[in-house]
């Protein structure tokens, strides 16, 4: 049996303020036995990671991530270009997204107003919600 792999799309230059619900998410897929295809997204040190790769590469790397995911997940708490042009990348390419947000947050329309039937949004007020959300999704 294969093991899922999923992309986790999370805010790194727009801001690492809500790192404790993308570790939440990664802790809540990783406990379903599911692969994190880019498992240093939670990473305390990640711009210095980062910072060993050019833009380019990393284009192009994070690009081959999604490709070789079967879905992508993404907390869009955080504004963040690169987090939707993934998004939007992944939809293209026909793979299911779920997306994430804390109820509190003003989400741009291009995610909220998407009714893609393979785009899901779910909101939480804590991260302890967290882990129902995946697992509903990742039965």
């Amino acid at each position: 049996m294969n093991r899922r792999k999923i992309y986790l799309a999370a805010s790194i230059s727009g801001g690492r303020n809500n790192l404790t619900a993308v570790r939440a998410i990664q802790s809540a897929l990783e406990a379903r036995g599911i692969a994190i295809v880019n498992d240093h997204i939670a990473a305390d040190n990640i711009a210095e990671i980062e910072s060993a790769y050019t833009p380019g590469q990393i284009f192009h790397r994070d690009l081959a991530w999604i490709d070789a995911a079967d879905q992508l997940v993404a907390e869009v708490s955080v504004p963040s270009l690169g987090v939707g042009y993934e998004i939007a990348y992944a939809l293209q390419m026909g793979k299911p997204v779920l997306c994430l947000c804390r109820r509190d947050v003003w989400l741009s329309a291009m995610i909220e107003g998407n009714n893609a039937s393979h785009l899901k949004l779910e909101r939480y007020d804590t991260e302890q919600d967290i882990p129902r959300i995946i697992e509903a999704h990742f039965p």
